[in-house]
């Protein structure tokens, strides 16, 4: 509760200040600038990114107290699960995969919570914020985003459908890599014994880069999604320049209006950027987390 009181909080702060910067602009005519109204409006915003920059410190901070003690809980929980197990299901689990899910899998859990979920969760509240504001300016420049926005939720939703089994597979093989890593490890003294030094260097070589091959290929995937969806974003950007400049020649907007329209289109698709880039992150946590919970 505290966490979602100074995310929101934070947010919201920090979305007073593209408004405060275009009545700046404004109070700027040719021949006459009202300075008490520019440098007015210029420490109101500095008053509210301060506010925003100490509440989203505070955020971090008990974001990662939390993600410590629940990491912590976790991998209690799950060693504790596993000595109440039976003999049976180490006869039939290699010891390091089980090892690779108590360490590496919980790992990408915790980065999630520390960061990822702070970061999914402001970008929601930027996103619903500007597009309020962005609609209380003008209906108009609204119009491209009824376009451009669908086109990256298809690619998204395209690009992640694709890429959450690679992530599975990722885990999958690391978690196998380990285990024949732990599994060769203890038995070297039988493998020198028999001769079998090189037959397991080579095995373990193909293992080795089955696991490569399956992270270049989450990742190589999961790295398209940032920059398709910035791509569409950047085009929606140049639209409403091109749209802003005409509607400013018409006299139906203002400049210190258009650079506030322009600032909270950026900050409704910086948060839909980050989202995409961090698509590979959660994709990763999912899929460590299956291993987990199994």
């Amino acid at each position: 509760l505290l966490a979602f009181i100074l995310m929101l909080g934070s947010n919201l702060l920090m979305l007073v200040g593209p408004m405060l910067a275009g009545y700046a602009i404004d109070a700027i005519k040719p021949g006459a600038v009202d300075f008490f109204q520019v440098y007015y409006y210029a420490g109101l915003m500095v008053a509210f990114y301060l506010g925003s920059a100490l509440l989203i410190y505070c955020l971090e901070l008990l974001m990662i107290s939390i993600s410590r003690k629940v990491t912590y809980n976790m991998r209690k929980d799950t060693f504790n699960h596993l000595m109440d197990l039976p003999v049976g299901y180490f006869d039939s689990h290699a010891t390091g995969d089980v090892i690779s899910r108590i360490s590496y899998d919980i790992d990408p859990i915790n980065a999630s919570l520390a960061s990822d979920l702070v970061q999914m969760g402001s970008s929601f509240i930027i996103v619903t914020g500007s597009l309020a504001m962005m609609m209380t300016i003008s209906l108009k420049l609204m119009g491209i985003f009824v376009v451009t926005v669908p086109i990256s939720l298809l690619v998204s939703r395209y690009l992640v459908k694709k890429t959450r089994p690679l992530f599975s597979r990722r885990s999958k093989k690391l978690g196998q890599l380990n285990a024949y890593g732990e599994e060769m490890v203890t038995g070297l003294h039988a493998l020198r014994v028999y001769g079998q030094e090189d037959n397991t260097i080579r095995n373990y070589d193909q293992k080795n880069q089955e696991a490569v091959d399956a992270y270049y290929q989450a990742e190589y995937h999961g790295s398209m999604v940032y920059p398709s969806v910035n791509l569409i974003n950047n085009l929606s950007l140049s639209m409403i320049a091109v749209l802003g400049a005409l509607f400013f020649l018409n006299g139906s907007m203002s400049i210190g209006m258009i650079s506030s329209f322009i600032l909270y289109s950026r900050k409704f698709s910086g948060p839909i950027n980050e989202m995409a880039n961090l698509t590979s992150d959660i994709q990763s946590s999912l899929a460590a987390a299956e291993r987990v919970f199994a």
